[in-house]
């Protein structure tokens, strides 16, 4: 049973939602094809008008920041870890979750 061309149902070919009461057809919306944002332009972005953005969240613990490199050396030999730079620093361990700095509102009951 087909619904199509009904004038009583709210589904025929005169329906609002099939565009044809002076809506833009898909194809105007789409793009040639019907795919979403097909008519969009690549933006050409200058890097240097750009802020600067730098991806550094870590805020070292006071507890961690007063425990010494040898320390750090001794609990990474004790539980078997072993390191390798490559010239990066390699921070010191974080031995409780209190000491990773997280959120007071994650730290809370």
């Amino acid at each position: 049973m087909s619904y199509y061309g009904n004038s009583d149902n709210r589904y025929d070919d005169n329906s609002s939602y099939r565009g044809n009461n002076n809506m833009n057809s898909s194809s105007d919306r789409f793009g040639s094809n019907g795919q979403l944002g097909n008519n969009l332009s690549t933006i050409q972005w200058d890097l240097s008008k750009l802020p600067t953005f730098e991806k550094n969240f870590y805020y070292e613990h006071p507890a961690v920041k007063s425990r010494s490199e040898e320390n750090a050396e001794k609990w990474r030999r004790n539980v078997e870890i072993t390191c390798i730079s490559r010239g990066f620093v390699i921070p010191k361990p974080v031995l409780t979750f209190e000491e990773a700095s997280m959120p007071s509102f994650l730290l809370s009951d």
